[in-house]
Parts: structure tokens; sequence; C-alpha cells
């Protein structure tokens, strides 16, 4: 499903914001989990312990504790609290402040160093198999900068893969 969708961004997380899948373009957008190793595939884990999380959202603070506030309504989060409280200070502070939050929807800035940034839309849906998931599909309203660039970004990057493909490595 997550690649029907392309070249609309989506992932797909679990309770505890781990990525269960990600698409191209999420891969675009946000990062390439799938290259990570298994145990690192968290969004809150990489929120705090990457730095490419700083360039990708310019809001980072806020979306930090946007994570941390849905982190504390996941059962099951203790080990993941406990490495993050130890290994990210800001983590330890954002937890403190014992705020909840339910992710649905909104709008989100992100940075992308071809395009610079945009404004972009999130909508969280579960699926009705799976309710301990949540599907997170990004779009950009219609007409504005932000679609535009999404778009360049989608047809950059197909491009390049198409390349990729043609001539192969080296």
């Amino acid at each position: 499903m997550l690649d029907a969708l392309d070249p609309v961004p989506a992932v797909l997380h679990g309770p505890r914001l781990e990525v269960v899948a990600i698409n191209r373009m999420g891969k675009i957008l946000i990062d390439d989990f799938d290259a990570m190793p298994p145990a690192e595939r968290n969004m809150v884990r990489w929120m705090f312990l990457d730095p490419k999380a700083r360039a990708v959202y310019p809001d980072w603070a806020g979306i930090a504790a946007q994570m941390v506030a849905i982190l504390r309504r996941a059962p099951g989060s203790a080990p993941l609290v406990a490495e993050l409280s130890e290994r990210a200070p800001e983590f330890a502070g954002f937890w403190a402040d014992h705020q909840v939050f339910q992710h649905t929807h909104g709008t989100k800035r992100f940075h992308h160093d071809a395009v610079g940034e945009m404004v972009i839309n999130y909508e969280s849906l579960v699926p009705p198999s799976d309710p301990e998931l949540s599907l997170i599909v990004y779009t950009a309203a219609t007409g504005s900068p932000s679609e535009e660039k999404l778009r360049l970004l989608a047809t950059k990057n197909r491009v390049a893969a198409s390349t990729a493909v043609l001539t192969g490595p080296g």
C-alpha cells in the first residue's frame, strides 16, 4: 500500500513511533529508515540521536516535544525512554513536562537541501486490521509552492533512480 501511494510521502508507525515501513518519497522527505539497523528505526530515537532530524525539521524543538508526548501514550516504551533519557538531555527535559499528544493531523515545516523549506500537511490513519499502527500521509496544499517542491523532489529522485538502474554501479 505504501508503494502505491508514491509520490505521496508515507510512513507506517507502530505505537512507540517505530518505523515499520516507509515509502520512497517518505525516505526522501524524512530519512531512509530502511538503511538503518532495525533497532534504530524509531522516529523519537532518530529525532534526538541523529543530527539530520534538526536539519529536516526547522521547528525541531516543537516537533521533538510532540513526539515525546506521543511516546508518553505508548505502552511498553520504558526501555526507549530509559535509553533516550540517558543519551539525550533534551529528551529528559521534554519527558519531565508530562505532556500527552495524539498524532492525528496537522501541519509541519520540512527542509530538504534540494528544494528548501516546505509546509506539509500530515494525516494519521489507523488501519482497521491493526489499530496499533498509524499510517502517516504527507501532502502539500494544492497549488502551493510546497506542492511544487514535493513534485520536483519526486521527479528528480525518480530520474536519478532510473539513471542508476540503467548505468549500474560505478
